[in-house]
Order: structure tokens, then sequence, then C-alpha cells
């Protein structure tokens, strides 16, 4: 029996919420949808993502973009509803683990999540990737270390390149943090990978300030689009290995 159960039942009463994805009046994730934050026998999805002239970016994604996970994540992320973050992050953390593991990564590596624009933060009043990254770490570190720094134009109807044009150079590295960094690999987290785009510039910033970043783990991702998305699944189990 879960004794957290009847606790979230009680709680429900007393302050009474919807679920996040069929918004019946319940809790934050109602027993009816949690099953569609729960991984599958398979684990976390291994991908890459595909850049010119570059190693692809490895990445690890728990669940489809689609159904329960993208109703949750719009309310979470712009209808302030943060009672689904510990929801989230459980199958976030799962695509954690799986990178941890298939990288080798050292125990001092920390995860850097993808950064919100100033503005979006401040409508917000929290970072949704950073709650996520917070919660999913496992007692690793996650550090702000990325901001944006200018805007970019509407990414609809652009092919691969012109995405990643796009958003060449929007990201910056806060160089006053990655100074007290006491290593310098990393894994990169965010909520969706869509295109790829926007890990590729994050990747970017961080390698130009001398840091390895050693791959990335999302909570969802979209099935590649031909000639909108750099991102694939992998088919060589090798190259996600340590």
């Amino acid at each position: 029996m879960n004794i957290l159960s009847p606790l979230a039942d009680a709680l429900g009463v007393l302050f009474p919420t919807e679920c996040v994805a069929c918004h019946r009046a319940d809790r934050a994730v109602c027993d009816a949808c949690l099953p569609g934050l729960t991984l599958g026998r398979g684990g976390a999805v291994a991908l890459r993502v595909r850049q010119a002239a570059r190693p692809p970016l490895l990445v690890w994604s728990a669940l489809a973009y689609d159904g329960v996970v993208k109703e949750a994540l719009s309310a979470f992320k712009e209808h302030g509803r943060t009672d689904a973050t510990r929801a989230l992050a459980r199958p976030l953390a799962e695509a954690v683990t799986a990178a941890t593991l298939a990288l080798g990564l050292p125990a001092d590596a920390v995860l850097v999540p993808a950064p919100s624009s100033r503005a979006a933060n401040r409508l917000r009043g929290y970072n949704p990737v950073s709650l996520l990254a917070e919660r999913a770490g496992g007692g690793r570190s996650s550090v702000a270390a990325l901001s944006v720094g200018r805007r970019v134009a509407d990414q609809a109807g652009l092919g691969v390149a012109a995405r990643q044009a796009n958003l060449a150079g929007s990201v910056r590295l806060r160089t006053k943090v990655i100074a007290g960094f006491s290593c310098r690999d990393v894994l990169l987290i965010d909520d969706v990978v869509t295109t790829g785009a926007t890990l590729l510039e994050c990747r970017r910033a961080l390698e130009h300030g001398g840091v390895r970043v050693r791959g990335a783990a999302t909570l969802a991702f979209t099935e590649r689009r031909a000639g909108v998305s750099a991102v694939e699944r992998s088919a060589d189990p090798g190259e996600h290995s340590g």
C-alpha cells in the first residue's frame, strides 16, 4: 500500500485542485494519468542530434511528447502548476540516470539546465527546466550556467540548418558561475527536445568556455520531422557508451 496516496487524497479535500493532464478534481497528477508519466520497459530512449562538421550530441529522453506529458508540461510551464514538479521530475531522473551510466559520468559532473529568457522567468516567477533539473539530479548539482543573450526569430517554417543558424550566439555562458565548477564535465538538461537546435546552441556556449558537454537528458522528445529536425533515434548502441 502506498501510504502517500491517502495523504494526497486528504490534502486534495483540504486544498482542492485538479489534475494537470485531465483536469479532473483530484491531485496534481491523478492516478489515471500517472501511467502516462511512467517509462516503459525499454527505459529512456537513446537519441542523437546531428550537426554539420561536429560530432552528434547524444541525448537520453524519457517519454514521447504527447498525451499526458504534453498536457502536464503545458500546465507546469504556462499555468504555474509547479505542484506537478515531482511527478514530471521522476521520468526525467530516469533519463539522467541512463545518460550517467552510458556516458560514465564522473561523480562530480553537474547538470546544466537550458535557460529561459529573463522576460519568461519574470512572467512565470521561475525557470521550469531549472526546477526539474534540481529535482531530477539524484544528488548531483544543478548549475544555471547559461543565459539567453538575444532574441531569435520565429522558428516556424525553418529547416534544420536555418534553425541552428537562427539560434547561433543566442545563449551565453555565465562566466562567474562557470568559474566555480569543480568539474568540467556537464550533462545538459531540457524539458523537450524537438529539433535539437536549442541543445546544440547550449553545447556551443559551454564548450566555448572550456566546458566538456558529455551529452543531454530530457523529459520528452518529439519524433523526427524530415527537413525540420536534426534529432534521430540512435541506431548504434555503442555510440552511447562512455
